[in-house]
């Protein structure tokens, strides 16, 4: 399967940081402290690795800090960020690990692999965000009217051609 093109990465980074500012944001609204900075720590899970998945993460990781700045600690960190290897059983595994994981706020899954499956889930306990939704009737992606999941903590990026 081909690797989407870089319009595709760079509409689901200004996507995801959009959504990754309205979930930081949340803390502000709840009511927690504003003098330290929000830290929301972000788990990757991909497809494949390639240089251009390491390209989209390296992009993110700059965005996410030039557009949030100090207010809020967004950490992409490599420890946190899993490859399926175009494997069903890997990626469930490797959500579940991140699920598992109580450092984790918030899952990204990029690919069309990781997105067809993991939107299957009939529940999601972190937000998760999929950056791979290409067709979503192939993909079974829930959809409803207004083009969103309908699904509690599961949004992403609807892919136009």
């Amino acid at each position: 399967m081909p690797i989407p093109d870089h319009r595709y990465f760079k509409q689901s980074l200004k996507f995801f940081l959009l959504l990754v500012f309205i979930i930081a944001d949340c803390s502000v609204i709840l009511g927690a402290p504003t003098t330290a900075s929000a830290k929301v720590q972000v788990g990757v899970l991909l497809d494949i690795k390639s240089e251009t998945t390491d390209r989209f993460v390296a992009n993110l990781r700059e965005e996410v800090t030039a557009l949030l700045g100090n207010q809020y600690a967004i950490r992409l960190p490599e420890s946190k960020r899993y490859i399926a290897n175009w494997s069903s059983e890997s990626v469930l595994a490797n959500y579940r690990v991140l699920l598992d994981d109580p450092e984790v706020d918030i899952i990204v899954a990029v690919g069309a692999l990781s997105s067809a499956i993991l939107a299957q889930q009939t529940s999601f306990q972190k937000p998760l965000i999929l950056l791979g939704v290409l067709d979503y009737e192939l993909q079974q992606i829930p959809l409803t009217a207004d083009k969103k999941s309908g699904v509690h903590n599961l949004t992403y990026v609807l892919e136009s051609s």
